[in-house]
């Protein structure tokens, strides 16, 4: 496993709007835990009612391994609090203990029915949580969602790797293009890779709701990797009980990541709950926004790393033009889901 967490460059100034964005999308998160949280009391209340079939509780028992008021309360607030059952239902459903008479296609898909009608019925009784109501469903296009799906997450995981990612690529693109530019690339990732997702599906029969940074992530990916491919980014890599850092071309890393995206993408059998549309669509956004408007900014780059690799010592940094003078770009922390 590794991490990348900086660029190896660099920088007077303060990346000051991706850390704004980082701290809007930890603050939007807090808000999402702050509302599940009620969610746990009204699924107590309601496993406690004494209307519940048999059937129900069988359900319960296959999915949880138990079965009993507590497993049935936390069933239904992980799934309700998710704000995406379509998505978590299928992957419980996989996992559950297969019911005797059935097949496991058989037991799959009754446990997937038996399960959307339990969470129904508790979504009926509940408030939506926030994160019901920030998530993207491709069904209904809502313009709105496209935004604040991109600054939700379904997890702490899912923030940190979003937003570990995010800083590595993303301060070399803010640096070298300026704040307004800046901004306007976080608008067009947002809504072009949702977008790209609505699009992609308009075939199925049951499109999943989607959240998360990591399709900004992967624009800010493909134009990094398109500005200064050859530039270093440091990572952290666990390697048995250690941890070793070491640096690698942008252009490489960039490979890496969308080159497995891309695969899954190709190979995926519908059980992912990672959004690789959006993933792959935002990688190459990102690539082909930088080569359409960003040839200069481009060149600009490497003219600079060109000119101070030649100083004494060879050393590896160069300083980041932006419209007005030349400071210097350092890269944060950075990951993705």
């Amino acid at each position: 496993m590794f991490i990348p967490y900086r660029v190896d460059v660099e920088h007077d100034s303060l990346p000051w709007v991706t850390l704004v964005v980082c701290a809007l999308c930890i603050f939007v998160y807090y808000q999402q835990a702050s509302s599940e949280q009620s969610v746990a009391p009204a699924a107590k209340a309601w496993c406690a009612q004494k209307d519940h079939s048999r059937r129900f509780w069988l359900t319960v028992q296959k999915v949880t391994g138990e079965r009993s008021r507590k497993r049935c309360a936390e069933l239904l607030t992980v799934v309700h609090g998710s704000g995406r059952p379509e998505a978590v239902i299928p992957v419980l459903a996989e996992q559950a203990e297969p019911w005797d008479t059935m097949s496991r296609a058989q037991s799959r898909a009754y446990t997937t029915r038996q399960l959307e009608a339990a969470v129904a019925a508790f979504a009926s009784k509940v408030p939506p949580t926030l994160t019901e109501r920030l998530v993207f469903d491709p069904a209904k296009s809502d313009v709105t969602r496209m935004f604040t799906a991109a600054i939700a997450h379904g997890g702490v995981d899912h923030l940190l790797g979003n937003l570990f990612f995010f800083i590595a690529f993303a301060v070399l693109v803010e640096m070298a293009v300026g704040s307004v530019l800046y901004l306007l690339l976080l608008l067009e990732f947002a809504y072009g890779t949702h977008v790209a997702y609505a699009v992609s599906q308009l075939a199925t029969h049951s499109s999943v709701p989607t959240l998360g940074l990591s399709g900004v992530v992967s624009g800010m990916i493909g134009m990094f990797a398109y500005l200064a491919p050859s530039m270093r980014i440091r990572c952290l890599a666990f390697f048995l009980v250690f941890w070793r850092t070491f640096a690698v071309p942008a252009w490489l890393l960039a490979a890496w990541f969308v080159g497995w995206d891309v695969y899954n993408l190709v190979h995926d059998d519908g059980t992912s709950n990672i959004n690789l549309v959006a993933h792959v669509s935002g990688a190459a956004l990102g690539f082909t926004t930088g080569f359409a408007f960003f040839g200069g900014t481009r060149e600009r780059i490497r003219r600079l790393m060109a000119g101070e690799s030649t100083r004494a010592g060879g050393a590896r940094r160069a300083s980041v033009p932006q419209r007005r003078g030349a400071p210097v770009a350092r890269g944060g922390r950075a990951t993705r889901r």
